[in-house]
Order: C-alpha cells, then structure tokens, then sequence
C-alpha cells in the first residue's frame, strides 16, 4: 500500500521551507503537497496526471524500465524525484512545480533558493535542470531561466558508457545549487506575455518551475536521467536588500538594451555563491575555455575567432560601438557586375552586443544578451524596427562550416546547403519603438533559390523547444492580427535586390486582400554581431507551420505541392509525406486530357476562384519567374472534419511568393504574359528565348486545361477586367508604389553605403520611377494583349452600379468601400468592363429581382438564377445598374 501523501514541510515563521522526497514513490499521491507535475507526449499534447508511462520507483537494477517521472534510489528508503525524457515511448517538457504561497504576514522581495541535481544515468546529450519562476502556472515560455545545472556525466567523455545507469546519491553524481534573486529582478520576453513582477504581498503566490531540458543541440539520442533533491525556499524580505537593478539575480545587467543617449559602463552581477562571469563582444556564447590576450586573439583566423573575457571590471559601451568595420569584411560572395560584393568603404554603423553567463561549479546563470546602441532614441537612429542577431561568427563565415560564404568549394558550396544540419544557433533580438519586444535563442538558416549567392541573403529565423522557446511571439505585421510565429524570413529582395527592393512587396501587398495567402511585409534593419547589415524585409514564411497558425489546420495534416525552377522538377512535394503531390498530378493530367465538362466538378477538387485571381495579380505582374518556377499550392490531407467549403475541404489553394522579376522589372513591362501562360509558349521569355517552354509544360497543361472550361474561362476574363478597375487600379497601385518607397528611402542611403547596390540613391529613385510607369503603362499593354488572345471579348464599356454596398458582388468584387480598390461616390460605384462575356453580379442578402439594368439595347443574354443570387449578361455599350431596397 502506498503511504499517504506527504507534506514538504510547514513554512516557519519566516515562510521558509524544505522539501525531501524520502517519501515519494513515484507517482501523485505521494508528491509533497504544493507539488505538482506536467508533461506532454511526443506530439506536443498534455500527459493526464503526466506521470506517463513510468511511475514507481527505479532502482539501479531496473533501469531498462524507466522512462518519465519516478522515485530514484539505492536502499529503497532515501529517494529523488527522477525525470527520464524520450526513449521508445516519447516524452517531452517535464517539469516540477512547487506553489508557495506567502504565509509570512510581510511582502516577500526575493528568495534564496538551494536543491541538489543528481545524475542517475548516462546518457550522450547535455541534458540539465533549468529554474524558472513566474506568478502563473502557466506561460513560463516567456521567462527566463535563472539556472540551469547539468548532470555530473559529461557526455562528450562517455559515449561508450551511454546508456548505463550510476548512483546519483554519491557526492561526486551531485551538485548543490545556490541561487538568489529578487522578484523585480526576473526577465522574460513581454511580447509573450511575461510581466515584469513586483514583491509578493501576504497570500499571494507564486510557483517555482524544475525543467528537464536540453542544453545545447548536440549529437547522440541518449539522455541522461537527472533527479532532484533538498529543495529549500527561503524568502528575502522587502527592506533587507534594495530592490535595484543591481540587486540579487543569477546574472543582472546593469543597463537594459537598446537605445541610450550618451555613453556608460556596463556592470554585471551574480548572486550565486563563488561565481565568475564570463562575457563576449563579439557575439558568441561565452566560454571560459576561449578566454585568450590580445596577441592569441590576433593570431586567429578572422572568419571564425571568437574570445571570452572574466569580468573583472564595468564595460565600455562606447569602446564597443567605436570599433571598426571586421566580420562585414568577410566576402559573403563570388557574383560580379551588378550582383557583386563590394567592400564597405566607411566605418559602418555599430552597437555592442554583451552575451554573459555566471558559472559556479557545475551550476550557472541563464545566459543573457543584449545589444546595446548610442547616440539617440531609436526614432533618431531608425526609421523602422531593428533586429539584432548575435552568434559565433563561425557559424556564418568559418570556410568549413559557416552558413554564409561560399566555402572552399568549388563550384561555391556552403550557402547552397539545406537542411537541419545547416541551422546554426543565434540570438535574436527585436526593438520596436526604442524597446526590446523580443529576445530568444533560436536558428538560423539561409533561405531562398539563386538570391542564396547574393552578398546579402535572405534569413530563416526557426523557433524550436530545443533553444528554449518554441515560438516567435511578436506581432510583426500590422497588416495581421497573428504574434505566433515558428519560422520568419529576414529577405533580401531576392532578383531585385541591386533595384528598388520594391517589386515582390508591392505586388503581394495589391492582391492582400484576396482568397489566396500572401507574404505580409514589413522592413527592418539588420545587425549581424553589433555591425550594420542593412535593410532586411520581414516576410512570411510559407511551410506547414503556417498554415496552422493561418488557417488552423493541424501541421501535420497537411501538404505543400511546388514547382521548383526552370533546371529542377516540376509539382514535387514542399512539405508533406511522399506521394502526396500524386492527387495534384493526376488532377493535371486529366484536365490535360479534357475530362471535366462543368466547373462544379473542377471546384471538388481545387477552389478555382481562388487560383483564377491568383492568376489576374501573376500575369498582371508580368512575372517572367513564373509558373515554371515559383508556384506553390497546398491542401488539408487529414480526416474531413467538415462538410463545408473551408480549409478542411481538401481542396487545393495557392500561395504567391516571389514575384521579384516582376512589375517594372527589366523585360516585364512590354512582357506578353498572357501568351506565355495562356497560347502556346512560342513567344519572347527572357529565360527560353529559343527553346519555347524547354519541356516544362506541366503548370501549362494544367491552366490551358482549366480555360477549355468555358465558366472557368469567362470568369477569369471577368475578373481580369473587374480587377483593372477596382484591385488593381493605376491609382492605387501609384499609392502603393510611393507608401512602400516611402518607408524605405529613410533607411535608404545607408543600406546602399553598406553594400554598393544599387550604386546611389539616384539610382535607387530611378527604379523607383520605372515603376511608377510601369503602373501607368501596364494596364493598357495587358489589355492590348488580352484582347490579342482572347478574341471573345468585344469592347470594354462604362457600368454605373447606382447604390452599390458590400452586399453587391460584381465579377466577384463586393462593391463596399471597405473592398481596396473599390471608390463609391454619392453611392455609385463607376468603372469600366469587358464586353462579349457574361458580367455576373450576385448578392446573398438582396432580392436580386428588383435590380434594374438599362438601356436593354446595350445588353445581350441576359439571365437571373431560379432563386435570384445572380444575374448574368453580356454587355454590348454602356450601362446603368439600379440597386432597388
């Protein structure tokens, strides 16, 4: 019979309390009260009473059973509270909670905190104990740890004892950890929701968190078994030490990061007993085995040195943000001419990157990292948000391994890799408006096809449980209402990155508003290691991820189908399981094959509205880059959970991504992209000049196949002319066109210091212009080209809709002035429309019968629905449409 639960330990008289687990025996009921546990299975969801799939008691002889929480012991009468994570059945984020509520009468300002980590297993990855404490149970993603204390084992020295188990009750298996802190003292990320914390007044509580956790990403599956013992909990009350900035913590900063007028010191503290602080400037994570003099330091190569300092004394900011131009002289490059990498000339724009960690023993502090900048408010410095990433500048530039130059190789071979094993670890850190509204660890990786050889290149920022925090949390556009974000891209401009910089945001940014997902966007500055890198665009990342935060389906349901380029295959698999591109094929295949008569049938496997505006905003844009290249479409693979059209219907939806050869750019001006993708290939592409499509006729077949469909066809037209009028209007795009450029010519000139391209901001203005004209002159020389090809249509004629509203849909436009695009004066909404086609106008609210369209003499084939929710004509001359009550 088990014993009953046992209680911690009242709290004396001045609320201190200690806890043993000699009593435990490895599962609910026998927790010390105020204790309690949570996990998650390998899919991410909570674990019942989350003592799964182990509880009981492991001793030494039974170590092939363990797996989760137990009771760890020798003698069967002292025990640890033992957490084994991950094996044959999975197991992840378990943690250990203490509630402490204070009893003690006086406001509580901090605490002493004591408990002994024991290492009962050997395992090969870095596996360690991490404290963290927070007000709510709940939310500990955006709180810092205040230490983290590994295992005993060090596992890089015994990986041919992994797997074997050892007494955690001998000393030399176990580390006392020490730590002080005041509650004001604890830091998070407030973008995530952490609040900055104040003394605990009598009968308030706050909980104390343990963590099983790894510490780095390191080799091996192995983990080892880690147990805790002898908590004690002893407050420090409000009075006894001063509440500053430089009070108690693991680690505090004296200064917080971000934007400071004039220069200063920098100090740094702990409070865990007989630490030393160890810190970096240049961006790596401090180790006091790279401690070095000047002359060591000197001595190493420049594309991969990194050096820790011990504190000793207060730092120089300002040295800091003085120093010259070093890792930004790297080439990140082999491209010339007007791609290529030219040496800053100039002392770039600098800040100082501090990264600190407290060691004492086996123990040590969460290690911070701040960056730091002088000389005035954000708003004086930076016209738009900041990013500020620090790493061991090895992982970028090192030939061997570093993610951002082109290697020894031959032909360039490093920033061409994929994959996991090319995502190196980082620091990021957000500043909005002069403050921090994020800092995380995470990964890094190099993003994109041909812009990955630019000097400057594209970033993909990845959020993982391993780096401690899953998640991005931060609201980066405003043009959404989403702040829950795994992957971001930092993106360079792509083709168009010696140009405007302009062409891919302000094409995505016309069409935001339509049924297809669209990349938001949002310009920032980029620091690499405290140096100035220039303007990087915040984008949406497009994988399995997004989908669920955007539209809700679970991740791992769902596929990506993409065409990969004009030298790579065609309709493979982005994101998903094998095969699962094969319904997308045959759905080509036969409409290549002419076997759907009606649209309705089409419309059961893709929503066909959707890719036809898809198709107006691509061929609109004259994106040569496309759809050989480029196109990317998914669909919800699971078990249908709804008999409505919706994201879980299985259908197939587009996603617009890089249209950086497009809208002013080069050829794409008088480019005939109605021919290219509608007739037969036979005329002037910029990339298949002789070859016609070079055998890549897949995306082709597929749209030809659609328009032999005559609804499908006539409402593409239709939408065509509808989207001239109202979407894409020369006057909105013109706004569009100087509302982008506006928020980049501040940041401008700096940028084009920073990297020579393009080579002036004359330059820069020029490009600028050429799409202003392209705004002007493309409607025309598309409808040329419509017209050209598609001989059904007769005309274009003026259509005045006299009480239009959201409630009017024509060609698919509600005609609300809330619709962008759409200009309802004194109630009517004018503008003109394609002839010898079917107009259609519908309405699910009005009774459509009491529409009045005149004069009869300019309409032919004129049609309303049974149940009135449409009416279709061709029109022959202009028109009036009344909208009765």
């Amino acid at each position: 019979a088990l014993p009953a639960a046992c209680a911690p330990g009242e709290q004396d008289g001045d609320g201190r309390i200690s806890i043993d687990f000699n009593e435990y025996r490895g599962n609910m009921a026998t927790l010390p009260d105020d204790m309690f546990v949570t996990a998650e299975d390998g899919d991410g969801i909570g674990i019942g009473d989350a003592f799964y799939p182990f509880s009981g008691v492991h001793r030494l002889d039974r170590e092939d059973e363990f797996l989760g929480f137990g009771a760890f012991t020798t003698d069967g009468d002292t025990h640890a509270f033992g957490i084994r994570e991950r094996g044959d059945i999975d197991m992840r984020n378990a943690r250990l909670f203490l509630e402490y509520e204070n009893e003690t009468g006086r406001p509580v300002e901090g605490f002493t905190v004591r408990y002994t980590v024991e290492t009962w297993f050997v395992g090969e990855r870095d596996n360690r104990i991490r404290l963290k404490v927070n007000r709510d149970r709940d939310g500990y993603s955006a709180v810092d740890s205040l230490v983290s204390t590994s295992n005993t084992i060090d596992p890089g020295r015994h990986e041919d004892e992994a797997g074997l188990p050892i007494d955690g009750s001998l000393d030399e298996h176990r580390t006392r950890v020490e730590v002080s802190f005041l509650l004001p003292n604890l830091t998070g990320d407030e973008s995530a929701g952490f609040d900055p914390m104040s003394a605990l007044e009598p009968g308030e509580t706050v909980y104390f968190r343990w963590q099983y956790s790894n510490d780095e990403l390191t080799d091996g599956s192995v983990r080892s078994a880690l147990a805790l013992n002898d908590i004690e909990i002893e407050p420090i009350f409000a009075g006894e030490t001063e509440a500053t900035s430089d009070g108690p913590g693991a680690l505090v900063f004296s200064r917080e990061a971000g934007f400071h007028d004039d220069p200063f010191e920098l100090e740094l503290s702990s409070s865990l007993p007989g630490a030393t602080i160890y810190y970096t400037l240049d961006g790596s994570r401090p180790d006091p085995n790279t401690v070095m003099s000047d002359e060591e330091w000197g001595a190493l190569p420049i594309e991969s040195r990194t050096r820790t300092f011990e504190y000793e004394s207060p730092i120089d900011i300002a040295s800091q943000v003085d120093r010259e131009n070093e890792i930004s002289l790297i080439q990140p490059s082999v491209f010339g001419e007007e791609w290529a990498w030219n040496e800053p000339d100039d002392d770039l724009e600098k800040a100082a990157t501090v990264r600190a960690v407290a060691i004492a023993g086996d123990s040590r502090s969460t290690r911070l990292t701040s960056t730091y900048f002088l000389g005035g408010s954000h708003g004086e410095r930076f016209s738009m948000p900041v990013w500020s990433l620090t790493t061991d500048r090895g992982n970028l530039f090192d030939p061997e391994y570093g993610i951002y130059v082109p290697g020894d190789s031959d032909p360039p071979h490093n920033y061409r890799q994929r994959g996991r094993e090319w995502e190196r670890e980082a620091h990021a850190e957000f500043f909005e408006d002069g403050e921090r509204t994020l800092g995380q660890d995470l990964g890094i990786r190099i993003h994109g096809g041909f812009s990955r050889a630019l000097p400057q290149k594209t970033l993909r920022l990845y959020s993982r449980s391993d780096y401690g925090t899953s998640r991005l949390n931060n609201r980066f556009f405003d043009t959404k209402e989403l702040d829950d974000f795994n992957r971001i891209l930092l993106r360079n401009a792509g083709n168009e990155w010696s140009r405007a910089m302009l062409s891919d945001v302000v094409m995505q940014t016309l069409v935001q508003h339509l049924e297809f997902d669209t990349q938001h966007f949002r310009p920032s500055v980029v620091f690499i290691n405290g140096e100035y890198w220039g303007i990087q665009k915040i984008r949406d990342r497009y994988d399995h991820h997004f989908l669920e935060t955007n539209h809700g389906v679970p991740r791992e349901e769902v596929v990506i189908v993409e065409n990969l380029g004009i030298d790579g295959a065609q309709e493979v698999v982005h994101t998903g399981p094998d095969g699962a591109n094969q319904p997308f094929i045959d759905l080509r295949e036969r409409l290549g094959a002419g076997e759907f008569d009606t649209r309705e049938e089409v419309e059961e496997y893709m929503e066909v509205g959707q890719f036809l505006d898809y198709l107006v905003a691509q061929v609109y844009a004259g994106n040569y880059d496309w759809p050989s290249n480029n196109m990317r479409w998914w669909r919800y693979i699971g078990p249908d959970v709804s008999d409505d059209r919706g994201p879980y219907d299985g259908r197939w939806r587009w996603l617009m991504h890089d249209l950086t050869r497009s809208f002013g750019h080069e050829h794409t001006l008088h480019f005939d992209s109605v021919e290219w993708v509608f007739g037969d290939g036979e005329g002037f592409h910029p990339y298949f000049e002789e070859n016609g499509r070079d055998g890549h006729e897949q995306p082709f077949i597929f749209i030809r196949g659609l328009l032999e469909i005559d609804a499908i066809r006539h409402d593409l037209l239709r939408r065509f002319g509808m989207h001239l009028a109202t979407t894409l209007n020369t006057e909105r795009t013109l706004a569009q066109i100087d509302e982008k450029a506006a928020l980049l010519e501040p940041e401008a000139p700096r940028h084009i210091e920073r990297w020579g391209q393009p080579e002036s901001m004359e330059e820069w203005s020029g490009y600028v212009d050429e799409m202003r004209h392209a705004a002007r002159e493309r409607p025309g020389i598309l409808l040329d080209h419509l017209f050209s090809h598609f001989t059904e249509l007769d005309g274009i004629h003026e259509v005045s809709v006299i009480g239009a509203d959201e409630r009017i849909v024509l060609n698919s436009v509600p005609l609300g002035e809330e619709t962008p695009g759409v200009d309802v004066t004194g109630g009517t909404w004018r503008g003109e429309l394609f002839g010898g086609i079917p107009t259609r106008i519908e309405s699910d609210e009005l009774d459509l019968s009491t529409i009045t369209i005149e004069p009869e003499e300019n309409l032919e084939s004129v049609s309303r629905s049974v149940d009135a929710d449409h009416i279709e004509f061709v029109l022959r001359g202009p028109v009036e449409i009344s909208v009765g009550e």
